[in-house]
């Protein structure tokens, strides 16, 4: 499912990526069409991060962030999201959302995320705007 709130646009499913790579899972491809959608139904949406992160094992990490965020943005683009509205962030392995400590865990930190930086008007909490994820 994909939300727009005040905060952002949290994404479940996660887009993740594997390990040291960048090329956008297949299974995320309808979130990715959903992100497109909910943008263009968003108007107000001026300018939104899409943000690369890694786990702490993972090579050149600000390198490989930015790659995963660049490859989230192409993919948008080529589905009429206008690229002036996104803006490439790399934390990298600096904002994890899990432990380092496990497999799982540093999969769960390999994705891409969604921060909104700049909109004309903002919804009320209750005015939220869903996508269903349909698996």
């Amino acid at each position: 499912m994909v939300v727009v709130t005040t905060l952002g646009i949290p994404i479940v499913p996660l887009l993740q990526f594997d390990f040291g790579k960048y090329a956008i899972q297949p299974a995320n491809r309808s979130t990715i069409e959903e992100i497109a959608k909910v943008m263009s139904e968003h108007p107000e949406i001026i300018r939104v991060a899409v943000r690369g992160h890694t786990d702490a094992k993972e090579p050149r990490p600000g390198k490989l962030a930015t790659a995963r965020a660049n490859a989230v943005v192409d993919a948008l683009v080529k589905l009429k999201v206008d690229r002036a509205r996104l803006v490439v962030e790399a934390p990298g392995a600096e904002e994890p959302l899990d432990t380092n400590n496990t497999d799982q865990g540093r999969a769960r930190n390999r994705r891409v995320d969604f921060k909104i930086r700049e909109q004309t008007s903002c919804p009320s909490p209750s005015a939220t705007s869903s996508v269903a994820d349909p698996n």
